[in-house]
């Protein structure tokens, strides 16, 4: 299939824009070819990359770094050969408190509007879960009246920072009480879908176990495949049917993520 008739959407949490990029990024998007990516944790601003990282030759790279040096951020990647298809490119949610975290981006293209996030960690003593809920419920309702002011529908993706059921992490048990699988942010995901989104990789495959994309780098967790299903793709469910496939590339290395990929029909 062409870009005429689907779009490669992707998605990676690649843990440091200038560490990922020397040995794995560049050949990774050689090699999977998407139209867009939406990155996460790139801990660095355009002034700190290479100018192929921020001029890339295909592509027209988009960043929102965080305030804070060395810390969180988001971009995009839009391949050249598309922008005659997009709309509006642009980033944050007009609240300083998320957006100086460089948090969020977001491109219209088509009759899409495709929100790529960091979502907050919420630490281990649990004192940044409100902070968690409250970006991620502004997110969603910025999103929502956006895309309904321009007549587009949703997509949302990114490192959410929770699973959302016990077959999305290897040791629910032991995990109860670990920020990334409370109750409360579970729930968060639960009514989130409830109000008319779609878990892609659930609508494709079902209840397949051991899917996870994320690992800790200690004790060969990824050898070993003892992981958490951290990055997502969510749909609103009106155009869940144009979802051709989602894909988690578990051999993708150079982060402790792995990268997520939406394949979705063109209008």
């Amino acid at each position: 299939m062409d870009t005429l008739s689907h779009l490669k959407l992707v998605t990676w949490n690649i843990n440091g824009m200038r560490a990922v990029s020397r040995e794995h990024f560049r050949p990774w998007i050689q090699k999977r070819d998407p139209d867009l990516v939406f990155l996460q944790e790139i801990k660095a601003s355009p002034e700190q990359l290479d100018d192929d990282l921020v001029c890339p030759e295909e592509f027209e790279a988009f960043y929102f770094p965080a305030e804070r040096p060395g810390y969180s951020g988001t971009a995009v990647w839009v391949k050249k050969n598309l922008l005659h298809r997009v709309h509006e490119i642009n980033c944050g949610l007009g609240i300083k408190e998320f957006d100086q975290e460089g948090r969020n981006v977001y491109i219209d293209i088509d009759d899409l509007s495709i929100w790529g996030a960091y979502f907050p960690n919420g630490q281990r003593d649990h004192n940044r879960v409100p902070y968690k809920l409250n970006f991620s419920q502004k997110l969603v309702d910025t999103a929502l009246a956006h895309a309904e002011s321009k007549k587009r529908k949703v997509v949302i993706c990114g490192d959410v920072n929770t699973s959302h059921r016990e077959i999305d992490l290897a040791n629910p048990k032991e995990n109860k009480e670990t920020t990334g699988f409370l109750p409360i942010e579970r729930e968060w995901i639960s009514t989130f879908l409830d109000s008319g989104f779609t878990d892609t990789f659930r609508q494709i495959h079902g209840d397949i176990k051991d899917q996870y994309t994320w690992w800790t780098y200690r004790n060969d967790c990824r050898g070993r495949n003892i992981g958490w299903r951290l990055d997502y793709f969510f749909v609103q469910n009106e155009i869940r049917d144009r979802i051709l496939n989602v894909s988690q590339f578990k051999d993708d290395l150079g982060s402790d993520h792995c990268p997520v990929l939406l394949e979705i029909k063109s209008p």
